[in-house]
């Protein structure tokens, strides 16, 4: 009984590892995108990185 309710548990929260790669590579684009983005922003206002 136990073995039965392990595998149904298991195969319910499994999901995909192509999905799992989809969502890190969506976060780091985006994560690089907006870093870009408030790099060049600050520069324009007056800021600096030095």
């Amino acid at each position: 009984m136990t073995q039965i309710r392990e595998n149904k548990v298991n195969s319910v929260n499994s999901a995909p590892g192509w999905f799992f790669s989809f969502v890190q590579a969506g976060f780091w684009m985006s994560f690089c995108v907006s870093v870009s983005f408030a790099s060049v922003y600050l520069q324009s206002v007056g800021y600096s990185n030095g």
